[in-house]
């Protein structure tokens, strides 16, 4: 077992060099990591949950002798132990017992703690853990959970209800009409808000439909606010175990071209040199639109010690890091991927799905990258967008065709545009140089930058001229597509953004 959920709901397993995925509250074996988060968040897996909670609060008692008044007796005799929530007792042919649930767990491990045994009506009780039951659950529990979460919610769109007799659910189905309407708002995958179906339906050409759908996905700078927000949070969480590490945020949100359905990507850096700090730490690391959140938030970041003042910190690896996610109730779904290419930590912050990784600098360094092209030419803010909502839309993200690669086949594709759309930022030899930028900032290439053997040094795009190319959105969205469809041949070429040669 290489890794456990929250409360040990669910764990991995290992057998040999496969991986599989179990939740051990219900006995059910997801095939993925996207399956065990739907069955987490479903109906009957938190019906389990709230049974579990129950149980570990609730004692099961027999020896005592089925009198009218035992539920009353029952209710005096334990209530010396705390407060008494229910007493229930169950008549069979075979035997007669009570389940008794205290208002909290405390009162009922003191029950079962307690000596001498206790009696009742003459007769000496036998006071067990009540057994939570892991077979199928009533389809009647789940709609009841059900029906309790939409009434939180405010009752909007199906109700259910559970009638008396014979437990019988009444749906009040929506209308042909509604559905329609319902499923004419969604895009992709995404459904649009009012606002956003009616800006849709107004629009008069496909660069304004374009434009709308991209505004609709990007990223606002409130959800990555909250992210950098979480990085610091963590950051401070984790000068316990490492006094001088630092948190960077990275991937989509943080390279200009992070959509509403964008995770947290987040690198762990436990002992930063002088040259992480300054590639990824400040204003400069993040695209222009963030910079006004990063002064906002600049009083609120943790820092590091000052080298010399940090004490020398232990050997702190994945199984470290991991401990202080699970001891913390404001994250949940904890789990860890030790044998991922890139070993990480998974784990969600409210709604929002979150990767940690340790000691990652390529992440950060391929955002810089990222970053560098999103914010070449404004255009790419209304094509990336909307090529990920036809991705989505089709079934082919995350397994197939995850957000990364498909914005390598967006940039390749837009380098071999004519004219270019985008240059080669690591080849730029070919691309008009921006002569009064130069004269006024100096040299424009970065100074060689090796990560993990890797050259990380680019062009900065401001030393060079903005694209001679004039096509709209749409057309370089018809270009994209047949480019990949008509023109490159997966069979005999890569898709690679350092070069412009084919490889």
């Amino acid at each position: 077992m290489v890794g456990f959920g929250k409360k040990h709901d669910w764990c991995i397993y290992t057998a040999g060099s496969e991986e599989s995925l179990i939740c051990e509250l219900c006995k059910v074996h997801p095939t993925s990591y996207e399956d065990l988060q739907a069955h987490l968040r479903g109906h009957a897996h938190l019906v389990m949950v709230e049974r579990s909670e129950v149980a570990k609060r609730s004692v099961y008692i027999r020896g005592f002798s089925n009198v009218p008044s035992a539920k009353d007796d029952l209710y005096g005799v334990m209530s010396q132990f705390g407060g008494v929530v229910s007493v229930a007792v169950v008549s069979s042919d075979s035997a007669v017992y009570a389940l008794v649930e205290f208002a909290t767990v405390d009162s009922a491990l003191s029950a079962l703690r307690h000596s001498p045994p206790l009696s009742l009506h003459g007769h000496t009780l036998t006071i067990k853990p009540r057994i939570l039951k892991t077979d199928k659950i009533p389809k009647r529990a789940v709609l009841q959970h059900r029906k309790k979460r939409l009434d939180v919610a405010g009752g909007a769109g199906v109700m259910e209800s559970v009638g008396e007799e014979g437990g019988k659910k009444e749906m009040a189905k929506k209308s042909k009409t509604q559905k329609r309407k319902e499923r004419d708002e969604m895009v992709g995958g995404i459904r649009l808000n009012e606002q956003a179906a009616a800006a849709l339906s107004a629009a008069h050409s496909i660069e304004l439909q374009l434009e709308t759908l991209a505004s609709h996905c990007r990223l606002g700078n409130t959800t990555a606010e909250d992210q950098l927000t979480l990085a610091w949070q963590l950051q401070a969480k984790f000068h316990r175990l490492l006094p001088s590490c630092v948190v960077v945020p990275f991937g989509a949100p943080f390279s200009g071209h992070g959509t509403v359905s964008s995770d947290c990507d987040l690198s762990l850096l436990s002992d930063p040199s002088p040259l992480d700090l300054s590639l990824f730490i400040g204003p400069a690391y993040l695209p222009s639109h963030l910079h006004s959140v990063w002064d906002r938030l600049q009083t609120t970041r943790p820092m590091p010690a000052v080298e010399g003042e940090s004490q020398q910190a232990g050997e702190v690896g994945m199984k470290e890091i991991l401990a202080v996610l699970l001891a913390d109730p404001s994250y949940s779904a904890v789990w860890a991927l030790p044998s991922a290419r890139v070993p990480i930590i998974q784990f969600m912050s409210g709604q929002l799905h979150c990767d940690l990784s340790l000691n990652n600098r390529l992440g950060p360094a391929n955002t810089r990258l990222l970053g560098a092209y999103m914010n070449f030419d404004p255009r790419m803010a209304v094509l990336v967008p909307c090529v990920r909502l036809w991705v989505r839309g089709w079934g082919l993200g995350r397994r197939l065709l995850n957000n990364y690669a498909m914005s390598l086949m967006l940039i390749h594709c837009l380098q071999h545009t004519t004219p270019p759309v985008l240059p080669c930022l690591q080849e730029p030899g070919v691309w008009p140089r921006n002569m009064a930028w130069i004269g006024s900032r100096g040299l424009s290439v970065e100074k060689s930058i090796s990560l993990g053997g890797w050259d990380c040094s680019f062009t900065d795009p401001r030393s060079l001229l903005p694209s001679s190319n004039t096509a709209t959105p749409a057309r370089l969205l018809l270009h994209i597509f047949k480019y990949f469809s008509e023109e490159f041949s997966f069979s005999e070429h890569m898709v690679a953004i350092h070069t412009t040669s084919p490889l």
